[in-house]
């Protein structure tokens, strides 16, 4: 199925294909826009829930704040590894 596809688009006039082409890599760079955009507007979502929550990735202490015990030690910071 995929041959035939691929004889049927060589078979086209350079032209034809090279606008084939140029759409082709429009819709996708569309979709990826689409995608990443949407990846953005969720991790802003869950970064703003996590912020109300009063947890987070720069500590807090788990939303005990709010009735919840805390979830286990605050995270640990990394060091820097000397060269």
């Amino acid at each position: 199925v995929i041959c035939a596809a691929i004889e049927r688009v060589l078979a086209l006039p350079l032209r034809r294909r090279r606008a084939l082409g140029a759409a082709a890599k429009a819709a996708f760079r569309a979709e990826r826009r689409l995608l990443l955009t949407g990846a953005a507007r969720a991790r802003a979502m869950v970064r703003d829930l996590l912020a109300t929550q009063g947890g987070g990735r720069r500590g807090g202490d788990g939303g005990a704040d709010q009735g919840q015990a805390a979830s286990g030690p605050p995270p640990r910071r990394r060091r820097r590894q000397r060269r």
